[in-house]
């Protein structure tokens, strides 16, 4: 078909969209039969700095699309688009686009929208449709600013209506327009720019750039003439000069001085410890670091500061890099709700605990906040001593917080970013200090439960070491005699010891036994009350020469002085073993004829492995997870002493 207007080529691409601007002459019109009207001229859309267009191929899981047409809608000072989608497969939907996040939808039929939501809802209402449970978002009145391509709908510009969002704890989402009775709602689901696949973008620049080069408008400010660069073109709203505190309206063209609107800028760029246009590196690309500022709170009379850093990518749009003393932690605006207790979204905020993605977070402050000073470029319009109230909930090293306006509750969660990583993340950043006091989602440093592998190791080894005695205690000789003679049967050898316990060991070498054996009993007699040890020892040597050796043990000997004897009875190495006399007083002539010789060795063993020893080697090894436990519970106190509970 031929636009009346111009006679260009139209072509429709679905077979329900009446309605098409043509995109030589921006004529309005619709088609009826075979025919073509005119209905108007339509004013170009805004420049907003998408990357998307009429014609762009995406992906909606395993169903593509194609962009057909698109509803610019102005919102205070900002802009969103709404693209007109077809799928492959026949079907039609949405795809909203705003501040880098997205939301595939289609239109819900009236019949299922609830006959309550003929009025808007309030702010962190909950509702229900299709089973679906939704917390109210945010309240905004919209219009329509232009439109292009094909849509099923003629769109009124200029028209103030209300537009609700609603979000569940999944990432599904649910928009209700009330543009008309009955409202109209869209229903579905919000993703990234990296899930979708793009094809055939407005540009040719890769996604892995922070910033498109042809974006970027060097201006000098008013103030004092310093350059500085606007990096996110038609989505920029305000600039602040770091070294002379001049605000500026940087959406226009000529970008127009709006005075110093914030004191103390300089103070702040030259305290703070990242500096403009340095490059974070996150796992969806390199993001620019354009702006910050110093936002404030106060308990109980006393004022707390922190820094919070604007990074921005042109495809993955914005992120917030928080600063409390020297504790970093990166967010991201959520997707869903967390979930309150019973599994719905958090509607209304309160200071019971929340989950979300299976963690449980706790409450640990609500506070008033309040923006003290800024610098460099922001995406809203800036206005010092903007407040709002902040809800945070940790489980660390994540935090969930939610900021709460008067038409909108925003969730974003917030990881704990550690110096190392930090210093990955911006390669030519300075050594930073380490902060004296926890940070509020900072993980324990001292978690008892990694100790955990080691203890039970160390407790392995111990047993064994108490077991051997060679732990608690070392083996000690008592008594010691050698090259004792000894010629026939009887008494060998005695000593009065002067103290033993628990456990002995005889040691006996004889180093000239010839074809003979000999049988050993070793007596100690407690001198106080106690059972006496006995010990015994055969040893025989069939061969013509060589040295014997046998060990005998007396246990269970009480802790006492004591008499220590040894008898012995010597025989043939062949035949039946003869009793052993009891001659406690025998003493040998010197004139008989020596046999061989003994040596003897009485070693006081160390004490056994009893219960006593084994827990005292447990309680050593386990001192480490014991004074990690102590520090960690420290750790905690000192948290959440900063807290609402401290």
């Amino acid at each position: 078909m031929n636009c009346p207007g111009c006679g260009a080529n139209v072509a429709f691409r679905s077979e329900r969209a009446p309605y098409s601007v043509c995109s030589s002459c921006g004529q309005m019109l619709i088609r009826r039969e075979f025919n073509l009207d005119l209905l108007g001229q339509v004013a170009e859309c805004q420049p907003d700095g998408t990357l998307l267009q009429v014609g762009t191929r995406g992906q909606n899981l395993t169903r593509g699309f194609t962009v057909a047409g698109r509803v610019q809608l102005r919102y205070g000072d900002g802009f969103w688009n709404e693209w007109f989608l077809l799928y492959d497969d026949g079907s039609e939907g949405w795809l909203g686009e705003a501040m880098g996040q997205y939301f595939l939808s289609s239109r819900v039929g009236a019949s299922k929208v609830p006959t309550k939501l003929s009025s808007p809802p309030e702010l962190g209402q909950l509702l229900t449709l299709d089973d679906q449970s939704y917390a109210v978002l945010d309240i905004k009145t919209v219009e329509v600013a232009s439109f292009e391509g094909e849509l099923p709908s003629l769109a009124t510009v200029g028209v103030p209506y209300v537009s609700v969002d609603l979000r569940g704890s999944e990432g599904n989402g649910l928009t209700i327009d009330y543009q008309e009775q009955p409202p109209t709602a869209y229903q579905g689901r919000w993703t990234d720019f990296r899930n979708l696949v793009f094809q055939n973008l407005r540009d040719d620049v890769s996604p892995e750039f922070s910033v498109d080069s042809s974006q970027i408008r060097s201006v000098s400010c008013h103030g004092c003439g310093a350059p500085f660069e606007l990096v996110i073109g038609p989505a920029s709203r305000t600039y602040v000069c770091q070294y002379c505190g001049c605000a500026m309206d940087s959406s226009r063209p000529e970008v127009v001085s709006l005075g110093e609107v914030v004191d103390r800028a300089q103070t702040l760029a030259a305290s703070a410890t990242l500096k403009l246009g340095m490059e974070v590196h996150l796992s969806e690309g390199a993001f620019r670091l354009i702006g910050f500022c110093e936002s404030s709170t106060r308990i109980d009379g006393q004022s707390y500061f922190w820094k919070e850093y604007l990074l921005y990518h042109r495809c993955h749009g914005y992120r917030w890099l928080s600063q409390t003393e020297y504790h970093f932690t990166l967010f991201r605006q959520l997707h869903g709700v967390p979930q309150a207790y019973g599994g719905a979204p958090k509607a209304q905020l309160n200071t019971s605990s929340l989950r979300y993605q299976g963690d449980r977070y706790r409450h640990f402050q609500t506070s008033l906040v309040t923006t003290e000073r800024v610098v460099g470029e922001f995406y809203w319009r800036l206005s010092q001593g903007e407040r709002s109230q902040s809800w945070d909930f940790i489980s660390p090293p994540y935090m969930l917080s939610a900021s709460v306006t008067e038409t909108d509750i925003t969730w974003s969660q917030g990881r704990y970013v550690s110096h190392e990583e930090l210093g990955r993340m911006i390669p030519d950043l300075e050594k930073l200090k380490t902060s004296w006091s926890p940070g509020a989602n900072q993980p324990n440093p001292h978690q008892p439960k990694k100790y955990l592998p080691v203890f039970v190791g160390a407790a392995v080894l111990a047993y064994g070491l108490v077991s051997s005695g060679a732990l608690l205690a070392k083996e000690q000789v008592v008594w010691q005699q050698d090259r004792v003679p000894f010629r026939a049967s009887g008494l060998v050898a005695e000593a009065a010891l002067k103290s033993v316990s628990g456990s002995l060991r005889l040691d006996v070498e004889i180093p000239d036994l010839k074809e003979r054996f000999v049988e050993l009993k070793a007596t100690l007699t407690p001198t106080q009350s106690g059972a006496t040890g006995v010990g015994s020892l055969r040893l025989g040597n069939p061969r013509k020469e060589g040295t014997v050796r046998g060990a005998t043990f007396l246990t269970q000997l009480p802790n006492s002085p004591g008499q220590f004897r040894i008898e012995a009875l010597t025989g043939p190495p062949v035949g039946p073993i003869p009793l052993l006399r009891e001659t406690p007083n025998q003493t040998l002539p010197s004139t008989q004829q020596e046999r061989f010789h003994l040596n003897f060795k009485l070693t006081q063993l160390a004490p056994g492995p009893g219960y006593g020893s084994l827990f005292f080697a447990l309680l050593l090894i386990a001192s480490a997870p014991l004074a990690a436990a102590a520090m960690a519970n420290d750790f905690e106190k000192r948290r959440w002493a900063e807290s609402d509970y401290g």
